[in-house]
């Protein structure tokens, strides 16, 4: 969504607010005479709807245009430090973190949406950030990595659908009717808040056998020793545990 606003693809940057219709392909421009090669970026797609003001007709716009790439990331690096100064914090969606942002020294307020996985390398804890917000996929040791990296920083973590799961096995026993079968009880709750979740789908990995937590977070399912138990919750958060004898409670 571009939210109505037609684009002006000289000042195009990468944003949440980009529309799918517009693509960005790197190309080189190879300069035979002096053996210079130019990397570049080719901007093209949707920019938008123009209307006929005589019957008031739209018609589809599409625009296109060439730049020398920003190889040194200057043009980025100055939108940053323009977002910091004018809004206080800094906002970005991306794959990766991009270089520029390590060179900053301090950030009040760093939120970013990675597009799949949540990645923060080491590096980032050189930055003294005041409060933390990551969007995107994570498993329950990257998240308790992470918040280890920032102990003094206020860190708030976000599944692509939804609040990430931390699940906790709190008694296991062995079924008095079988034996051979083990019964775990537990609870779900959401790993910022720590309030319990409730519809989070609890299956043994290698059949059929499932439950869902009740509205209080808490769960019980009969499974054989040495069986994984898969938490999943609105698409993308998930956590697995192995069940085993030696967790058999006193």
């Amino acid at each position: 969504m571009n939210e109505g606003n037609r684009n002006n693809l000289k000042g195009l940057t990468s944003s949440k607010n980009l529309p799918e219709e517009i693509v960005k392909v790197e190309v080189q421009y190879y300069d035979e005479k002096t053996g210079i090669t130019t990397p570049l970026e080719l901007w093209a797609g949707f920019i938008g709807l123009e209307q006929n003001m005589k019957n008031y007709a739209l018609t589809p716009k599409i625009g296109w245009m060439i730049r020398k790439k920003d190889v040194e990331q200057v043009g980025l690096q100055q939108k940053y430090e323009y977002q910091l100064k004018s809004k206080g914090k800094l906002a970005i969606r991306v794959n990766e973190i991009p270089e520029v942002i390590f060179a900053l020294k301090e950030i009040k307020t760093l939120e970013i949406q990675f597009i799949d996985r949540i990645i923060v390398p080491d590096q980032l804890a050189n930055i003294k950030i005041q409060k933390l917000v990551l969007e995107g996929k994570a498993s329950k040791s990257e998240r308790d990595r992470i918040r280890k990296l920032f102990p003094d920083t206020e860190v708030t973590m976000i599944g692509l659908h939804g609040p990430n799961i931390d699940a906790s096995i709190e008694t296991v026993a062995v079924d008095e009717q079988e034996p051979n079968l083990l019964i775990v009880k537990g609870k779900v709750v959401d790993d910022n808040s720590k309030r319990p979740l409730r519809g989070v789908f609890v299956k043994e990995k290698s059949n059929n056998i499932s439950t869902q937590t009740d509205s209080n977070g808490n769960f019980s399912i009969k499974v054989e020793q040495g069986k994984t138990l898969v938490f999943s919750y609105l698409l993308d958060s998930q956590e697995e545990v192995t069940v085993s004898k030696e967790m058999v409670s006193e």
